[in-house]
């Protein structure tokens, strides 16, 4: 059954992007449709949540078959239109050897290999790390089991367990991706683990050969998933790497906009910084910097619905989770200073830690270098705005929002700021990998030397 589950899941997602514009390509299609399809799953657990009634793995795959029914019904309609269309024009593609690219069979199969290594290593070793195995892994097999997010973890014969809020801090598409592994009868919940990769690879080579050739395309997504930190982390059932993924491909495909006016990639772009925020309440900071990006382009081109449009999805999941938490459990989370305030002792530990954390190439290998390097070199273009300050200015100003966010954060309530940036931050800049290396191939200086290598 969870085999139809996930073809469910993939076909709902994929129906959704048909849905917004036919122009993506099919990698786009598979891997954000992937993405976007188990995140639905996971909001209408909430919903079902919202009117009291207990999700079960049969009503989960119901609910997906009519909402691909209604999503495809014109497709439906025309049915035998297009049988009769394939049986009178389509042929069988004729394939020339002579086109043959070695260089991308080759980086291909080493991607492959990469990706094959961390499936295996998710699905052999069981869930073990604290935060998971308390956290996150645990309130998806209740979740799984009970069918409700409120469940017994928080509380005996209705007395609130104490630190039992800790399991519900973040948003559920995490968990509730586990739940829906479990609702299905699996031992595990690694097999969603290893497709949040799988899918975030494909759609983001996609994302890369719109910019440039499949072969440049190829060899960037090797250069990406090789990160060592970023690598090890995703055979693991942490936020981290999900949140990343969402919060990358949310900003991509922004980026897309921008330089295309394509209005099919602002509303992915909606969506993913929406589902950023369903994976970690964190994720407004990146959505608001976003926006401040977004605000610059619509402010001069004069017009406010895009802007609109792109933040409103996330503040309103945001919201809408958070207020969720207040009232069905009581609790404010407190984690963050809400003044603003001046400590100079505090920001030269946070300061140090991030450039120790950037600088190390056992960390992130060679990804803060490129971008430091690359735009060295494209200094000139930046200066007569080149399109892809665009992706630099996303970048820039995520990243030291993502600073402000640490400096702000009550310690006090909290663990110390060291352990923080040793942890939470280290494992925070996962996010920006795909954008740093997305930046080096759209940059204008790493074009003009792919067009001289190709006319070698």
């Amino acid at each position: 059954m969870i085999v139809l589950g996930l073809i469910l899941v993939l076909i709902l997602g994929i129906s959704m992007i048909n849905r917004i514009s036919s122009q993506f390509s099919l990698c786009e299609k598979i891997g954000a449709g992937y993405l976007i399809g188990i995140a639905s799953v996971t909001l209408i657990m909430f919903i079902l949540e919202l009117i009291s009634i207990r999700f079960t793995g049969g009503l989960l795959l119901v609910i997906m078959f009519i909402l691909i029914i209604l999503l495809n019904y014109k497709l439906f309609l025309k049915f035998r239109f297009y049988i009769e269309k394939i049986k009178t024009k389509y042929q069988l593609p004729k394939f020339d050897f002579k086109k043959i690219n070695f260089i991308w069979i080759v980086f291909m199969l080493l991607t492959v290999i990469i990706i094959y290594g961390s499936v295996r290593k998710s699905m052999f070793w069981p869930t073990f790390a604290y935060d998971n195995v308390t956290g996150y892994d645990l309130m998806g097999k209740v979740m799984g089991n009970e069918g409700e997010i409120n469940n017994s973890l928080f509380e005996i014969n209705k007395e609130p367990i104490k630190g039992s809020h800790t399991r519900i801090i973040y948003p559920i598409l995490v968990s509730g991706s586990f739940a829906f592994a479990y609702l299905f009868g699996l031992e595990t919940s690694k097999i969603m683990t290893s497709l949040f990769l799988v899918a975030f690879v494909i759609v983001y080579y996609g994302l890369l050969k719109r910019i440039s050739s499949p072969t440049a395309a190829i060899i960037f997504t090797f250069l990406m998933i090789i990160t060592p930190e970023m690598y090890a982390f995703t055979s693991l059932s942490t936020t981290n790497i999900p949140f990343a993924i969402y919060t990358a491909i949310g900003y991509l495909y922004l980026y897309l906009w921008l330089t295309e006016r394509k209005n099919g990639d602002l509303l992915l772009a909606a969506i993913f910084m929406a589902l950023c925020c369903w994976t970690r309440s964190e994720g407004i900071f990146f959505l608001l910097a976003g926006s401040l990006v977004l605000l610059y382009s619509t402010v001069r081109d004069k017009t406010w619905k895009e802007f609109f449009m792109f933040i409103s999805p996330g503040l309103l999941l945001f919201f809408v989770w958070n207020l969720y938490v207040k009232f069905n459990f009581n609790i404010e989370q407190n984690v963050f200073q809400t003044t603003l305030f001046w400590d100079a002792e505090k920001i030269s530990i946070i300061l140090n830690w991030v450039i120790n954390l950037v600088t190390d190439t056992g960390l992130y290998g060679i990804s803060f270098y490129m971008l430091i390097l690359i735009i060295l070199l494209n200094l000139k273009f930046l200066i007569q705005r080149d399109i892809s300050t665009y992706l630099l200015s996303l970048i820039l100003l995520s990243f030291f929002s993502y600073i402000l966010l640490f400096y702000q954060l009550d310690n006090a309530n909290l663990d110390p700021i060291e352990i923080m940036m040793k942890t939470s931050y280290r494992r925070g800049i996962f996010v920006f990998i795909p954008m740093i290396w997305f930046y080096v191939l759209a940059s204008k200086v790493t074009g003009t030397l792919i067009n001289k290598i190709k006319r070698i």
